[in-house]
């Protein structure tokens, strides 16, 4: 089902921004804008940026060490994009919290690791997930202990209440959105049908609440003195294996051109620098041979159920590929998260926009460092 009034929402974004918000990503000037060192790397986002908060294992690793055992949802071994950045800019990121979902029917069991990488699997924007911990720790329940999946306004909370603000020289990365609507999709498709310019109207009001709640926490980062603020734009949710072909992709797509549209348009004028991950999505699927890619269209682990949309590249290692290095040539790990070699080109992307918009010195970094032991 496809969305024509999505078509719209995108015409009134532009004309209500006098056509800033499309060329937002095009026209804005290489000369850096903050210049000076950048003392740390602060991030905020989802499982595409989460640097290793969940510890699936079913033991605890001793906390004296405070040593991360986490995993990311991606190939392994292999590093999410905000790594390879701190690996360009030879700066350390490591997990805020650590969740160990431990031995069944035992509960779980959070770590505080002190780190600036704030993002976990599975957050929304603003709102957090039923698995979230009690005060008193996380509730056995008779099985193992699920993602806490704090949301991205939590996390900036979060860091908020511990160092009370940014003093200007650390570089703020931030994604999300796309669990919002993942959600929205998945209970379009448990609810009776309904007429089609309800489900428009609906889609289209979350569209612009999701928007307007990541742009107010944009916002919230300036407003406490962060003046680097990189904001990762959504990707084609169309485009990932699970929706790609179904009746979905044509919703998913209009959904997410539209949710861009309007955050572009909202962060006019603040200063927030927004990296088009959409449109280097979209240059990879069209010519993947281009950035060193061949599959773009099915997940490159075996332990991935396309019937279901399982997220499993938490989970996924080398013995789980469907082909020996298919985590340097296929796009996606699972469902929805990109393999190695899809976030070493992500984030080498983007470090080197870091380059032209805070006059960073940036190194390429090629070989993702072993984090299974980290």
């Amino acid at each position: 089902m496809r969305l024509p009034s999505l078509r719209w929402l995108l015409v009134l974004a532009l004309l209500v921004v006098g056509g800033l918000a499309a060329m937002a990503f095009r026209d804005r000037a290489v000369r850096p804008i903050v210049t000076g060192p950048i003392s740390a790397i602060v991030s905020f986002g989802d499982s595409l940026s989460d640097v290793g908060t969940y510890n699936p294992g079913a033991t605890y690793p001793d906390p004296a060490t405070r040593s991360a055992a986490g995993q990311r949802f991606t190939t392994k071994p292999g590093e999410v994009w905000v790594e390879v950045v701190a690996d360009a800019l030879g700066l350390p990121i490591k997990p805020n919290q650590q969740v160990d979902f431990g031995p069944r029917g035992q509960g779980g069991r959070i770590v505080d690791l002190g780190g600036n990488g704030y993002a976990q699997g599975g957050a929304h924007i603003e709102t957090d997930a039923a698995t979230a911990p009690a005060p008193d720790g996380i509730p056995a329940d008779g099985g193992l202990q699920g993602e806490t999946a704090v949301s991205i306004k939590a996390q900036i909370d979060r860091y908020l209440a511990t160092h009370k603000g940014f003093d200007g020289t650390e570089l703020v990365l931030v994604q999300g959105g796309g669990n919002d609507f993942l959600d929205a999709f998945q209970t379009l498709g448990d609810t009776e049908p309904e007429p089609a310019s309800d489900a428009d109207d609906r889609m289209e009001a979350l569209v612009r609440a999701k928007a307007a709640a990541m742009v107010a926490q944009l916002k919230r980062l300036s407003a406490a003195g962060a003046k680097r603020i990189v904001y990762v734009n959504l990707p084609d949710l169309g485009m990932l294996p699970f929706i790609r072909n179904t009746e979905l992709e044509d919703l998913a797509t209009d959904v997410s051109e539209g949710y861009n549209e309007l955050v572009a348009g909202g962060l006019s004028g603040t200063g927030v620098q927004v990296f088009d991950l959409a449109g280097l999505i979209d240059d990879a699927v069209d010519d993947p041979a281009a950035v060193g890619l061949t599959v773009t269209d099915k997940p490159a682990c075996t332990n991935y159920d396309a019937s279901q949309g399982e997220v499993d590249a938490l989970l996924c290692t080398p013995a789980t590929l469907v082909e020996p290095d298919a985590d340097q040539h296929y796009l996606f790990a699972d469902s929805m998260h990109p393999t190695t070699a899809g976030h070493r080109l992500w984030g080498e992307k983007v470090a080197a926009f870091i380059h032209d918009r805070f006059g960073a010195v940036v190194k390429p970094v090629r070989v993702a460092r072993d984090t299974t032991a980290r």
